[in-house]
């Protein structure tokens, strides 16, 4: 493959990431933890001499990329990212090994939030604000390939999302990614400071308060406690969270109107419309579950519980973030099922949420319901339409290759994990939270879970794969091994 952007912009982002392990630095040293804070800096000099030679190697590079990069770049630069960011949780002590510390990195940049530090509270501070501030990247890395790298891309329909600002047509690589950047990571700090102030008022220790708002906002779901938000017993602390995972999981342009141009454009869209009704479907099945089950055992918890307990759950799952709320009692089968339904489905296009996204699931609804149209109506023209635009032939074809890819990809990495020793039911559980990028949910979905940290390094290699493609989209990772994409 001759030289490209590719190189050069991928060692511009390591050289900015290298200055990002300065921060989990300078937390270490003020909790006294001296070993880890020559890990940092270890990794934080290794991430900028391989980012500095591959923009040495590449300089001169420049021009409009092709097809071919902006489809290899996330995948290179994601898994690059992860490897360098895992290289001082190894060097502490944190993860076991190499390859358990580039999962864990890995986990955190793609904001999957599965975690194989099996004595989270016990865990360094300085590693703990690394896995929060890895998912805070990978949020905004996310937003860039969502806004900048994906509608170029036109691939499962992501062209038809509704953006409030440009997404960097035309230009260079590094051109795309700042446009959409620059406008939308103030956007991206203030809701992180609020959330995390607000964590703060709730109850949280401070510390605890800053990690959780970076995963908050990045729909990330890492905590700095082995059992996420239930720790705290606060159940102000979870209604904190839900707000804060339900704009995690919107199209962050429109915060981006809110805030800088005043245009309230959130209900004019049908994608945040059907994400409000999934929501509220959601909660509804799990309460009545949680009502089932108590009336009968012949008591529970009671309703205000089983309703905070949903919200949150929904919340969650709905977002992708994984964060656990406190509940006496596991959640029933409407539960189980509730969470799997909303954990396909997803965020919206456009957001820091993993899942199929629900622009795609309407776009599904509104097509098989012309299709109907024409079994009454044979000689009716059913005009398929979306947020008053003519969805095209091929964005429409996307649309139903990736709903039924990540079909077929939810039962080969289910098999997958199956052929590791996993029992079927646990199997499908770490499939879809893998590819929805929801790994600390997995504790709600199946309680006789033991942890990642138990997991091999077999099956841990299968859940590196499904969760780096449910990251870039099934679609864009088959695209790889097409061979028309190689071809010069």
């Amino acid at each position: 493959m001759p030289a490209t952007n590719i190189g050069f912009t991928l060692g511009r982002i390591l050289l900015l990431f290298a200055a990002f392990f300065l921060l989990p630095a300078v937390v270490s040293a003020g909790y006294g933890e001296s070993e880890t804070v020559l890990a940092f800096v270890a990794g934080a000099i290794l991430t900028a001499f391989a980012g500095g030679l591959l923009m040495f190697s590449y300089r001169g590079v420049g021009g409009v990329p092709t097809k071919r990069e902006i489809i290899v770049l996330p995948l290179v630069g994601w898994l690059a990212g992860g490897f360098f960011a895992g290289v001082p949780m190894a060097l502490a002590g944190a993860a076991p090994s190499l390859f358990e510390g580039f999962f864990e990195g890995l986990s955190g940049l793609t904001t999957t939030g599965a975690t194989i530090i099996e004595d989270v509270d016990g865990t360094p501070r300085g590693i703990l604000f690394w896995r929060a501030l890895l998912q805070w990247v990978g949020g905004i890395a996310t937003l860039a390939f969502a806004i900048a790298i994906a509608p170029a891309l036109d691939l499962g329909g992501a062209r038809l999302i509704n953006l409030a600002l440009l997404h960097g047509e035309g230009g260079t690589l590094t051109d795309r990614l700042r446009g959409v950047a620059e406008p939308l990571l103030p956007v991206y700090v203030i809701l992180s400071l609020l959330c995390a102030v607000l964590y703060w008022a709730a109850g949280m220790p401070l510390f605890d308060a800053v990690c959780h708002a970076l995963s908050t906002v990045s729909s990330g779901g890492f905590s700095t406690r082995s059992e996420s938000l239930a720790a705290f017993h606060a159940p102000l602390v979870e209604l904190v969270a839900v707000p804060f995972m339900i704009l995690a999981a919107t199209n962050f342009t429109y915060h981006w109107a809110t805030l800088r141009r005043r245009q309230f454009l959130y209900w004019r869209d049908p994608e945040i419309r059907l994400l409000g009704a999934l929501f509220l479907i959601g909660v509804i099945a799990i309460v009545a579950g949680g009502l089932v089950q108590s009336h009968l055992s012949g008591g529970g918890p009671g309703l205000a519980h089983d309703l905070r307990v949903a919200v949150v759950s929904a919340a969650s799952a709905a977002s992708t973030t994984g964060f656990v709320a406190s509940g006496e009692v596991p959640l029933t089968l409407f539960g189980v099922v509730a969470l799997c339904a909303l954990l396909f489905v997803g965020g919206g296009m456009g957001s820091t949420a993993g899942g199929l996204k629900a622009m795609r699931l309407l776009i599904l609804m509104r097509h098989a319901g012309c299709e109907l149209a024409r079994l009454a109506h044979p000689s009716s023209i059913a005009r398929l339409n979306y947020l008053q635009r003519k969805v095209a032939g091929h964005s429409l074809s996307g649309v139903w290759v990736v709903y039924f890819l990540f079909l077929v990809a939810l039962a080969l990495v289910a098999v997958g994990f199956a052929a590791t020793g996993q029992n079927l039911e646990t199997a499908f559980y770490l499939a879809l939270t893998a590819l929805s990028n929801a790994g600390p949910i997995m504790g709600a979905l199946d309680p006789g879970f033991s942890g990642f940290h138990h997991l091999g390094d077999d099956a841990l290699a299968v859940y590196v794969l499904a969760m780096t493609a449910g990251r870039i989209e099934i679609i864009t990772a088959l695209a790889l091994l097409a061979p028309a994409i190689w071809r010069r």
